[in-house]
């Protein structure tokens, strides 16, 4: 209760669950789970936006992706297409993703090209609204601890 006598909404997160007091009731109820939460601490993601399927900047993208299989695997990487019709990851179209609930998610315009990439700890690491060069993701991906430490634990170490 509030000092004038009226109530005050709260919300707060307890164990899982939202527990909500509006107007002297508690309501419960189980958390959504982000879209692609069953990647987190295994692969790293590209999702990319596009209107249509044949956008001009989605096609660019995908080329520029294609030509990097090895680097793309290296990383861990898993490549998702979102367009209105349908939703392909990692060349294969999957039903049960909803590519207006990644747009909602990722706060991603219903319209246009947008190129996301998320890392293992599930944050979003780079937003770009134009096709971005491979080396540049590389790049990015390379530079963060947890790339470096792969990579260090990766490197077979000389016997002396």
């Amino acid at each position: 209760m509030t000092r004038g006598g009226g109530r005050r909404a709260g919300f707060f997160l307890c164990a899982g669950m939202i527990v909500a007091n509006a107007s002297g009731g508690i309501v419960m109820g189980q958390l959504e789970a982000a879209p692609l939460d069953h990647l987190r601490g295994q692969n790293r993601v590209i999702v990319m936006f596009a209107g249509a399927p044949d956008e001009a900047a989605l096609a660019r993208q995908q080329r520029l992706l294609s030509d990097a299989a090895a680097g793309l695997l290296e990383r861990d990487l898993v490549v998702i297409s979102a367009s209105k019709a349908a939703v392909v990851v990692d060349g294969i179209e999957r039903e049960d993703l909803d590519a207006a609930r990644l747009r909602q998610a990722y706060e991603v315009p219903r319209q246009g090209f947008q190129l996301i990439l998320i890392g293992k700890d599930g944050g979003v690491k780079r937003r770009s609204a134009e096709p971005v060069a491979v080396d540049d993701l590389f790049a990015l991906i390379d530079s963060m601890p947890m790339r470096r430490r792969e990579m260090r634990e990766r490197t077979p170490r000389a016997v002396r």
